[in-house]
């Protein structure tokens, strides 16, 4: 590593909000030092900082899962203002329209991420820093006596004595149901889509007018792509009502649950029933130290005994049926299999969650717990990555926390709102949605529930990302790494093994100098990264802490 008063060469692969937030960070702690930086970016997506998942084109149908209110990243130095600010005073489209409650579009929060971009851009060379861009991808990292040499299409560049792999959603190989499905669509010429782009999906619905389209996964992926095959093609909502275009197919989608996810409440003075205490969130903060601590509680029972009283409160000041499922029997329920306190049919589900979102009924004990724990969101990412638990209990809290998604990653009230009103318009179909058999024929997919009539689909859409699954990985940079024993996995069925401020470590547990991983493939060492939030994080303030430190 060069020293305090020489540059610091260093390359981030992936410019996703993670990096943003990464290069921010570093150049606050480097402000009033002589350390200066030569900073590369390798990243085939253009423009830097938004990442496909918030790319400024995208379609205005696709929504954050967060109301503007609750999108306070945090601010670098320089002046650049929050998003609702920015929405308020750009000139960028219809931005000023959006009220505290409202969900904006995804490519307004991607606006706002390039604004913010180019004005660190500007800081940065204003400062003395260099920064160069290459929208190419780096297929090998290869170790060299003075960093790192980056292998891409073009050619071999570098050294860098630093090197941040930032690869948000890396390549996976399909499981082997997927497979499957794709040599029979290839097979009978069918069609086998992924759900985004969403603007795909617009392109190619006025060939599925009257066709049976089957959406795999009924997270918020199959939102937006449910938004894209009706609103899209040209359908309104009027008065609560869904009035057809006549170009819309109809959709099936389904799911191993088959339950949607239970919409955020709709407005804050709702939301901040479910808010805990100081004095609650302290509790919580020293359970998470309780199962984390020495060989810890993979049955994470301080973590109960924590949240059992917070849900009991709000149940109670809500006025929940004295038959209401008890907030611990509830979580030691949840934790033995996710979604087993559950037996609602999924258009059950979807009524008695937006009543509970609108205010209009008592909420559910795994309502309350849900939005309990999105609101601690940002106490279990910090306690988490402080405390780096074993596997184990790593496991634990992860399966936990993916399991109350369902409510903790909600959508807004409007899109169940919409949901519904398609499901009534007999546009969406709910009744094959619980992991239904699936069988091929050379017209589609034979989707057969239990105890209900099979569903024969013509088009198959997959709104399923796959996880931190290094078994599954295909991308071909990790792939190399991981082959050379530069880096290894955490344990099974979770991330990559990194140190506390996010270097890689070897397959020996030895650091990794000048290489470091944040993002989805550090679940493990880190929790609850699909967030926005999570990019501007603890693994990224420590990141940036060693750098400038070191």
């Amino acid at each position: 590593m060069p020293s305090r008063d020489r540059r610091l060469s260093l390359a981030i692969i992936g410019a996703g909000p993670r990096a943003l937030a990464a290069i921010e960070a570093l150049a606050d702690r480097l402000d009033g030092t002589p350390r200066r930086l030569d900073l590369v970016i390798f990243d085939p997506h253009s423009p830097p900082a938004t990442g496909p998942n918030f790319d400024p084109a995208a379609d205005p149908l696709e929504l954050l899962n967060l109301p503007l209110r609750a999108v306070d990243l945090p601010l670098a130095r320089g002046g650049f203002p929050p998003f609702a600010d920015w929405l308020a005073t750009t000139d960028a489209g219809p931005a000023a329209d959006f009220a505290a409650d409202d969900f904006p579009p995804r490519a307004c929060l991607g606006a706002y991420l390039s604004a913010r971009w180019r004005h660190l851009e500007d800081r940065l060379l204003g400062a003395g820093h260099s920064l160069s861009l290459h929208p190419l991808p780096v297929t090998r990292l290869l170790p060299c006596a003075s960093g790192w040499m980056a292998a891409t299409p073009d050619g071999t560049l570098g050294p860098y004595s630093e090197v941040l792999l930032n690869l948000g959603q890396p390549q996976s190989r399909p499981d082997a149901q997927t497979r499957r499905w794709a040599r029979h669509a290839a097979q009978h010429g069918l069609a086998l889509l992924p759900v985004y782009p969403t603007a795909s999906l617009r392109q190619a619905v006025p060939d599925w007018r009257n066709l049976t389209v089957a959406i795999r996964g009924l997270g918020l992926s199959t939102f937006d792509a449910v938004r894209a095959l009706t609103l899209g093609c040209g359908g309104r909502m009027r008065g609560g009502r869904y009035e057809r275009s006549g170009a819309e197919p109809r959709i099936v989608p389904f799911s191993l649950d088959g339950r949607p996810p239970a919409p955020k409440p709709e407005t804050a003075e709702l939301d901040e029933a479910f808010a805990p205490s100081d004095a609650a969130r302290a509790d919580f903060r020293q359970a998470l130290h309780d199962c984390c601590a020495g060989g810890g509680d993979p049955e994470l029972r301080p973590l109960r005994r924590a949240l059992a009283p917070m849900a009991e409160a709000v149940l109670a000041a809500r006025g929940a049926s004295a038959g209401v499922l008890q907030p611990d029997r509830w979580l030691e329920l949840e934790l033995d299999a996710p979604g087993s306190p559950e037996n609602d049919d999924a258009l059950d589900f979807l009524k008695s969650t937006l009543d509970m979102a609108m205010g209009q009924t008592a909420p559910s004990t795994g309502f309350v717990i849900g939005q309990i724990w999105r609101h601690l969101q940002p106490d279990l990412r910090e306690i988490f990555f402080d405390l780096a638990p074993a596997p184990p209990i790593a496991s634990a809290l992860i399966a936990l926390d993916e399991g109350l998604k369902r409510y903790s990653y909600g959508p807004p009230v409007r899109a169940a709102q919409e949901l519904l009103a398609l499901v009534e318009a007999g546009v969406v179909t709910l009744r094959a949605t619980a992991d239904p058999d699936i069988g091929l024929t050379p017209q589609g997919w034979c989707l057969d529930p239990d105890g209900g009539a099979p569903v024969l689909a013509d088009v198959l859409l997959d709104a399923v990302l796959p996880g931190p699954d290094l078994d599954r990985l295909a991308e071909p940079l990790l792939v190399d790494l991981l082959a050379a024993d530069l880096l290894a996995p955490m344990g099974e069925g979770l991330g990559l093994n990194l140190g506390r401020d996010a270097q890689a470590l070897s397959a020996d547990g030895s650091p990794m100098r000048g290489l470091s991983v944040l993002g989805r493939m550090t679940t493990g060492r880190t929790i609850a990264v699909d967030s926005i939030h999570d990019c501007f994080g603890p693994a990224t303030r420590a990141w940036a802490d060693r750098l400038a430190c070191d």
